[in-house]
């Protein structure tokens, strides 16, 4: 069972998303759409994570092994924390203050699934808690658990349980654009040194959460500086 989701996770997810990566940026999202979308990549994902947590346990493995424990501070996992928030904030900013309105257009034309009020960001909220959640359980957990114990014993194996998922997280947003692989694939290593270094799926858990709320509403707001008139999408009333 583990090996088929990791097939799942590291091939089929990964190639799906590279064949519906324009595809996305062509289709454009209704209001009924963007909330069907949320609910079905939501419960997908809790579903995922039940499979993939069911199958670690299978072989008598614990829970606090796999993460569910409170995290275990040290100045590195504080360091790698503060990275993580710190160049999150920065690109954050110097997106909004350095990139040219021509490229800022083209990068909202890939986020058309952002919620564009409060009502759909109400719904947005239960994707944004089952990729926090979910995703962390199977791409900083599962997989990494799973690869390391093919390489374990050495510094280049635990090297290749850290960067392989990241590198699969990563292709994952594909549909976000080349530059947000990147930086996607940036802070999964960073978010998993600090699960492995903590032991604990609590930190990483919080910081995703946090990312996707804050980019959902940094988004809009471009979006609604760049194109009052909401002419990048259409919506239904």
């Amino acid at each position: 069972m583990d090996h088929l989701m990791f097939l799942f996770l590291a091939v089929l997810i990964p190639t799906m998303s590279l064949l519906s990566s324009q595809g996305m940026q062509d289709f454009h999202f209704d209001k009924k759409t963007k909330i069907n979308l949320y609910y079905s990549n939501g419960f997908f994902l809790w579903i995922l994570a039940l499979i993939a947590l069911t199958t670690f346990n299978f072989k008598a493995r614990s829970f606090e092994q796999f993460g569910f424990s409170m995290p275990a501070w040290n100045w590195i996992v504080w360091v790698l924390t503060l990275l993580f928030i710190v160049l999150y904030l920065v690109e954050l900013i110097s997106k909004h203050i350095f990139i040219k309105h021509e490229r800022k257009m083209d990068w909202t034309k890939n986020l058309q699934f952002i919620p564009s009020d409060l009502h759909e960001f109400k719904h947005y909220i239960f994707l944004a808690i089952a990729a926090g959640v979910c995703e962390e359980i199977l791409f900083r957990g599962f997989l990494i658990h799973y690869i390391y114990s093919f390489v374990a014993g050495s510094a280049l194996g635990l090297w290749i349980a850290i960067i392989v998922p990241a590198v699969v997280f990563a292709i994952g947003h594909l549909y976000q654009g080349k530059w947000a692989v990147l930086k996607i694939l940036l802070g999964s290593m960073i978010l998993s040194t600090v699960y492995l270094l903590s032991g604990s799926f609590f930190i990483v858990m919080v910081l995703h959460l946090g990312v996707d709320i804050i980019s959902a509403i940094y988004a809009r707001f471009l979006i609604n500086q760049l194109d009052p008139d909401h002419t990048i999408e259409i919506e239904t009333k």
